[in-house]
């Protein structure tokens, strides 16, 4: 990514907060902090995008002035995707961003500019872009991301899906069960291959037996290979 000859380039960190949710997430093993729900639920819904390669905190301050003042932005995140430009991002709730629309469209419109300068393009994100279904089907699985499953167990994923995609969920379990593994075990290696990156489904749908999985070549498949 270029940068502006005239930009200031400054990362401000997060720090813990008494009166909202604030906590890291881990993508490619660096973490990612978030400052609220939203924030956090932003992040998760990124980190499950296939064409995400990269998610950074706070990128950029960006001046701008008010009635002859002058003052800095930092934008929320910048995500960059390995198909199309990358994107800087506000993440507002909806309610707040509306009301204080006037008051803060300047610091905003420094932001499109800049964004036209570098070949990104600014969003705000509120609760409405954030499908509830999708951080709902992540929730189940992205705690299991550490979970103790037998590295065979994933292979067998992996090589079954490279055969017969897309089979559902039901079916990888079955044949994992013929390998010897247990039905719980099965249920959380699939979750641990989604985690991951190994498999990958459509997130918008509830996660059942008839859900359809891939593999994916997009993830980190040392282990699944």
């Amino acid at each position: 990514m270029k940068r502006g000859k005239n930009n200031s380039i400054k990362r401000r960190k997060i720090k813990p907060t008494r009166h909202s949710v604030s906590g890291f997430l881990s993508y490619q093993q660096k973490p990612v902090p978030y400052e609220s729900m939203l924030e956090r639920n932003f992040v998760l819904y990124q980190i499950y995008q296939e064409q995400v390669v990269e998610i950074i905190s706070q990128p950029i301050t960006l001046p701008f002035k008010l009635e002859g003042r002058s003052y800095v932005y930092t934008p929320d995140y910048l995500v960059k995707y390995a198909n199309k430009k990358p994107i800087l991002v506000e993440v507002k709730p909806k309610i707040k961003w509306k009301k204080h629309w006037k008051e803060w469209k300047i610091k905003w419109k420094a932001a499109i500019k800049y964004c036209k300068q570098e070949g990104m393009t600014f969003h705000i994100w509120d609760e409405s872009r954030i499908l509830e279904e999708v951080i709902c089907n992540i929730t189940r699985f992205d705690s299991e991301i550490h979970a103790v499953v037998a590295k065979d167990a994933l292979k067998g994923c992996y090589k079954y899906l490279a055969q017969h995609q897309p089979s559902t969920w039901g079916r990888l379990c079955d044949y994992l069960q013929k390998l010897g593994i247990g039905k719980e075990e099965a249920d959380l290696t699939i979750k641990q291959g989604l985690a991951n990156h190994y498999i990958k489904t459509d997130l918008r749908e509830p996660l059942t037996d008839s859900t359809l999985l891939w593999k994916n070549n997009l993830g980190s498949l040392s282990i699944a290979q």
